[in-house]
């Protein structure tokens, strides 16, 4: 971060609508510290401006850069099980410069702003001028569960914010640790068996057929 409380990019990677999924061991922690998001890949917008989006199985975290305005503060159309909602910061900052991160809750509901479900997550945001002009970043998570559904079953997930940028980004709702082990056992005893046929353990076995 910069002396204008502004994290200078550093780390962002440009993508469109690439997938982001689990948070297991990406080490994503909501505390308004930003580097932790340096190696994520973030959507590079025209207008400048960036977001980001991983999951593991009960929560959703939010990156976003805004490199000319101030830090969306709704918009966030998050889509999941097939269902829609909208997530809304609440009260991420007012729109007022701060240089220090300032906390926020997070609630989500069927249409913009809804506050349906008032307390589903948190965040923290920073902005500041920098060259005359505004810029600022926000991190943010919120829970599956509660929104009503479910934490446990892998989904795919979307989000999209049309005051940031036109991209839609994607992410897998459940933890890919079980899918990694899975392939490594694969390949384990692929290994094996390559390794046992080297060794002359597997003998071609001579086809039986019924007698009479």
């Amino acid at each position: 971060m910069n002396g204008a409380g502004v994290i200078d990019g550093k780390g962002d990677t440009p993508a469109k609508g690439d997938s982001n999924t689990s948070n297991d061991d990406l080490g994503i922690v909501i505390d308004g510290k930003f580097s932790d998001w340096d190696n994520i890949t973030k959507t590079d917008e025209a207008n400048g401006n960036k977001m980001a989006m991983v999951a593991d199985g009960d929560y959703v975290y939010v990156y976003v850069m805004m490199s000319q305005y101030y830090v969306a503060q709704n918009g966030f159309k998050f889509t999941a099980g097939g269902q829609t909602f909208w997530i809304t910061p609440q009260n991420g900052g007012n729109g007022s410069t701060s240089v220090t991160p300032v906390t926020f809750k997070v609630s989500g509901g069927p249409w913009d702003t809804s506050t349906q479900y008032p307390n589903v997550g948190n965040g923290y945001m920073v902005q500041g001028t920098v060259d005359g002009k505004t810029q600022g970043l926000m991190e943010f998570k919120f829970k599956l569960s509660d929104l009503g559904l479910s934490s446990s079953a892998s989904q795919t997930i979307t989000l999209h914010n049309d005051g940031i940028g036109p991209t839609t980004i994607t992410a897998a709702g459940g933890s890919t640790g079980p899918v990694l082990l899975a392939g490594v056992g694969v390949l384990l005893a692929g290994f094996g068996y390559w390794k046992a046929r080297k060794m002359g353990l597997l003998k071609p076995q001579t086809a039986r057929t019924s007698g009479k």
